[in-house]
């Protein structure tokens, strides 16, 4: 995300919740993105070793984050199947 945050929405209009991750030495982050997640419903989940590129590569320990934010973010069907307009 390195450049982005110039060009990143404003984050007061997001509402969804969302999962970041990224290795603890990932320099494409910038300290102002990661303020972004502060205040928010945002989840930051760095996994120790890794680098931009290698938190690619790391399914083993990205899951362990990832799964159960998707658990918790999930909203059920109704009876018949539908789900809320922009929610899945």
């Amino acid at each position: 995300m390195a450049g982005s945050v110039g060009d990143s929405p404003d984050t007061t209009q997001i509402a969804a919740s969302s999962l970041w991750y990224l290795g603890d030495g990932d320099r494409s982050f910038s300290p102002a993105e990661r303020r972004l997640t502060a205040g928010k419903k945002t989840e930051l989940y760095v996994i120790a070793g890794a680098d931009h590129v290698t938190t690619f590569t790391r399914s083993a320990d990205v899951l362990p984050a990832v799964l159960p934010f998707l658990v918790s973010a999930r909203v059920p069907a109704d009876r018949h199947g539908r789900r809320p307009p922009g929610r899945v």
